[in-house]
């Protein structure tokens, strides 16, 4: 993950949640957002989760705001309507500007869209932004802060999800997002020489274990018989 130049400057803060998860309600919410934090919470993270349906033209609120501030993780789910929303899109400022100045990781997935699009402003996103120059047309330096702040999250390191891939290919970007979190977050339980967890991803439970090479091998248990894979 990129970090800020400044990052040595950061003072240690006590975060309130563990992630915060920004995302395009309809396109997502009902598929790999859902998903995602069922595995989460099963394995105890803290997470605020923006689970508002509609974009009502509102000012992003001081809670939300607050809740990005104090989360040590952000994820952010890039989907072809993301840009649509305003209110995603003051998300994504404040949560560079928390990555820049409180040293947040921001974890971007791009769900059925391409990361150069997003970097780019292009197709789906390209025609969001004609939207809303129209629109925010006597606000233009907030509609170039969102572009900035596309182009600054579409540049870190994260997860591809193609239209045309399957769930065993998103179960695996799940395990690896809840894997990355627990470290982030807990240390010592990912530290030690023998350790395993367990998430469900579409009825089909995943088992990692750990063993004093910290390598995972991924276990999927399927009725009564078990398959894995290194």
């Amino acid at each position: 993950m990129a970090s800020s130049s400044s990052s040595s400057a950061i003072p240690t803060r006590i975060w309130t949640h563990d992630v915060f998860l920004s995302f395009r309600g309809e396109d997502t919410r009902n598929s790999f957002v859902d998903h995602l934090y069922t595995a989460l919470d099963q394995r105890g993270i803290n997470m605020f989760k923006d689970d508002l349906a509609l974009d009502k033209g509102k000012p992003i609120s001081r809670e939300l705001l607050k809740a990005i501030e104090e989360s040590r993780f952000a994820v952010v789910v890039f989907s072809k309507n993301y840009a649509d929303s305003s209110w995603c899109l003051d998300e994504l400022v404040k949560i560079m500007e928390c990555q820049d100045q409180m040293g947040q990781m921001v974890l971007p997935v791009f769900y059925h869209t391409d990361p150069s699009d997003v970097r780019g402003v292009k197709r789906d996103f390209h025609t969001a932004f004609q939207k809303h120059q129209g629109r925010f047309k006597g606000d233009m330096d907030r509609v170039n802060k969102w572009r900035k702040a596309l182009a600054a999250a579409a540049g870190l390191s994260g997860w591809h999800i193609k239209e045309t891939g399957n769930y065993q290919g998103e179960s695996a970007i799940v395990i690896e997002i809840v894997e990355k979190i627990l470290y982030g977050t807990r240390p010592c339980d990912m530290e030690k020489n023998f350790n395993w967890y367990q998430v469900s991803y579409r009825g089909i439970i995943f088992i990692i274990v750990y063993g004093s090479s910290k390598k995972g091998a991924l276990y999927r248990d399927i009725g009564n018989g078990r398959n894995w894979s290194p």
